[in-house]
C-alpha cells in the first residue's frame, strides 16, 4: 500500500483543474430555453424524464439535441422542434426581399425611442386603409 503526503497549497501533476469547456451551440440554446422558464436542471429533467447529469452534458458537450427529448422539450416550453434545433423558419416567399422588407429590417434595427416615434404615423395609415376598404 502506497501512502502519498502532499503538502498543503502544492499542486501536484495528479491534482488536474478541470478545463473550462465552452457550451456547443445546441447546448447553449437548451440551456437558454430552460434559464429563459426559470427551470433547474432538476426539475427540468424530471420533468423529460432523464437524469440531471443527462441533461447537464446535452446543456454542455452534445454536439445534436437526441430526438426523445425533442417533442417533452417542445411540450414544456411551448416552442417549435425548428427553434430548439436552431433551424430558422423558412419563408415561403420565394425570390428577393422586397423594398418593403429591407425598410422594416431597418426600423427594428433602430432604438427602441426611434421607433415609437414612427408608430403613430403607422398605426394612422393602417386605419386609413381599414375605413377605406
Amino acid at each position: 500500500m502506497f501512502h502519498f503526503r502532499i503538502k498543503k497549497g502544492v499542486y501536484h501533476s495528479f491534482m488536474r483543474k478541470k478545463e473550462h469547456r465552452q457550451r456547443t451551440p445546441n447546448g447553449e440554446r437548451l440551456a437558454a430555453f430552460r434559464k429563459a422558464a426559470g427551470f433547474s436542471q432538476a426539475d427540468l429533467a424530471e420533468a423529460l424524464k432523464i437524469p440531471q447529469r443527462t441533461l447537464a452534458f446535452y446543456e454542455l458537450d452534445a454536439d445534436h439535441v437526441p430526438s426523445n427529448i425533442l417533442e417533452p422539450f417542445s411540450r414544456i416550453f411551448k416552442i417549435s422542434i425548428e427553434e430548439i434545433l436552431g433551424i430558422e423558419a423558412s419563408s415561403s416567399k420565394r425570390g428577393p426581399k422586397s423594398k418593403m422588407d429591407h425598410q422594416l429590417e431597418q426600423i427594428a434595427e433602430l432604438p427602441k425611442s426611434e421607433q415609437k416615434k414612427l408608430l403613430p404615423v403607422i398605426e394612422a395609415f393602417v386605419a386609413q386603409y381599414a375605413k377605406s376598404s
